[in-house]
């Protein structure tokens, strides 16, 4: 009688533990999953918040033509893109920085050539950047992004030429920009590249990079 009690005995002591253990199992699945579950959202909330316009857009694209005919250099001065009602913007040189990256202008009213670069008309892709926002004041390229194949920007050089370019692609992307933005594959044909990004050109992975590719005018040198 004794031992047969103490079978059920232990029996009971048997169930309890695996009872224990299937509760401390199922206890601890259900902390993993809330745990996973308030990462993410620590993760997702966590995550730089820009303005909607800042994510990833389609490239707007129309086909490559062949452009005018190039012509000697000369540095730009302002520019046009009547799409955007900008007017005569200033253009300034810019050069490297000491760690061999592009310089940006300095103010949000100025637009800068990187004149390392060929000048707008010259064969090559010419680099003019600007600045979407800078020290809380928005900048001339602030809507460069509206841009769409066909547009026309106008640039004014210092030989009194002002060369006359068609919009062919847009593309707007997380930044920042890449050296193939700023010093793209050599061309024969005159191209003009319209860059520029978010914020104050840093290295923030909200910040949104709109890169336009334009092409000379045939015929559409203003003398």
């Amino acid at each position: 009688m004794t031992d047969r009690s103490d079978r059920r005995t232990e029996a009971g002591i048997l169930a309890a533990a695996v009872a224990a253990v299937v509760v401390a199992l199922a206890g601890a699945l259900l902390g993993t999953s809330l745990l996973t579950s308030a990462v993410a959202e620590r993760t997702v909330a966590g995550l730089p918040s820009g303005p909607a316009e800042s994510a990833v857009t389609p490239v707007v694209t129309a086909p490559l033509a062949e452009g005018g005919a190039p012509f000697p250099s000369s540095a730009p001065t302002a520019l046009d893109i009547p799409a955007l009602g900008i007017g005569s913007a200033t253009v300034v040189d810019l050069g490297r920085t000491p760690t061999g990256t592009m310089e940006v202008p300095g103010s949000a009213g100025v637009l800068g050539w990187y004149a390392t670069n060929p000048a707008p008309g010259e064969p090559g892709a010419a680099v003019i950047a600007g600045h979407t926002l800078f020290a809380h004041s928005y900048g001339v390229f602030h809507r460069l992004r509206d841009l769409v194949p066909g547009d026309e920007v106008r640039v004014s050089r210092a030989d009194g030429k002002t060369a006359e370019f068609t919009v062919e692609r847009v593309e707007t992307r997380q930044g920042p920009l890449t050296p193939g933005d700023v010093a793209p594959d050599r061309t024969s044909r005159a191209e003009l590249r319209l860059v520029t990004c978010g914020g104050l050109y840093d290295d923030a992975p909200d910040d949104a990079v709109t890169v336009v590719t334009a092409a000379l005018a045939p015929d559409r040198l203003a003398k």
